[in-house]
């Protein structure tokens, strides 16, 4: 019952979004800012598509757990109308993702492997290990909310991929098919430019994969070679975006139009090219034995062919 519940909510507010009026902007709702010196839309555009999601993490989220959700939606809300500075954003947002790790245990990495060998953490250096990947997704995600249905499009993949490795989820706070189908109505949503995530949705989505992956990562569902052929390519397209602005003598934080997303013209073409790439990686990882070397030589090899195609298309 719970389910159908959550589905129909879910579609109330899919419906709801989709036949917002164009023309009319509402006072108590963030738009896109096209003035902004790294937009590349033509006009305002809502950005409240990770609403979509919100049912599901209330029904399948423990309600202590929400109030970390709401604080980084909360969050995003005011710099989405606001603009509040990187600065203080990344501070907020650090000690929104250090209070979960301090209370909830499933939010933190709870070993690594090195060379073949598994190492236990404790509590300090799970704490601070979890607080570096997960700040690091968040500026990952962030830097690919940049362009139509790209952060939703890496969600649905790794989600697929989950639920295809494992049968199923085997989580307790999210029902996955409530979680995939949302994404899939988030992912119409951006294809149509009818509402963007906008930072509110960046850090609400990233701390729910983040979630997800460490979960799963724990329960030894997924491997560490899993979840970074999940993430390479956005992973080493914001290394080289940021060591580029290094380089140049500027902010890492500073926006620009030099991320992967920004060069096709041809962006329909570019969505079709990172669904065969995703599939591609698919079956490498089910049929390939991801040893470290050909993991590093094989990201590296695609994102440059991906960086060559985008800058031609």
């Amino acid at each position: 019952m719970t389910y159908y519940i959550v589905l129909i909510l879910t579609l109330l507010i899919f419906f709801s979004i989709l036949f917002l009026n164009p023309n009319k902007k509402l006072n108590y709702i963030p738009y896109d800012n096209i003035l902004k010196s790294h937009s590349i839309n033509n006009y305002n555009v809502p950005l409240v598509s990770s609403l979509v999601v919100i049912p599901t993490l209330v029904f399948f989220t423990e309600k202590i757990i929400l109030l970390i959700y709401l604080g980084l939606y909360i969050l995003g809300l005011f710099d989405d109308k606001y603009s509040i500075s990187v600065y203080k954003r990344f501070v907020f947002s650090f000690i929104l993702v250090l209070v979960s790790l301090i209370l909830f245990q499933e939010f933190r990495i709870s070993h690594i492997y090195f060379f073949d060998h598994r190492y236990n953490l404790n509590i300090l250096i799970s704490i601070c290990f979890s607080l570096l990947m997960i700040m690091g997704l968040f500026h990952v995600i962030n830097m690919s909310d940049g362009r139509n249905c790209l952060a939703t499009i890496y969600c649905i993949n790794i989600i697929i991929f989950i639920i295809f490795k494992n049968s199923q989820l085997n989580i307790s706070s999210v029902d996955e098919s409530l979680l995939l189908i949302s994404f899939i109505l988030i992912f119409i949503l951006n294809y149509f430019s009818k509402s963007f995530y906008g930072n509110s949705g960046i850090l609400i989505i990233a701390f729910l994969i983040s979630y997800l992956l460490i979960n799963e990562f724990n329960s030894n569902k997924l491997s560490i070679e899993n979840i970074y052929f999940l993430l390479y390519l956005p992973f080493l397209d914001g290394l080289r975006v940021t060591f580029t602005r290094v380089f140049n003598k500027k902010s890492p934080f500073l926006s620009d139009k030099n991320h992967l997303h920004h060069f096709p013209k041809n962006w329909n073409l570019s969505l079709l090219i990172l669904t065969f790439l995703f599939i591609l990686n698919f079956a490498i990882q089910y049929i390939t034995n991801l040893n470290f070397y050909f993991l590093i030589s094989y990201s590296l090899i695609s994102y440059f062919f991906v960086f060559i195609i985008f800058k031609r298309i």
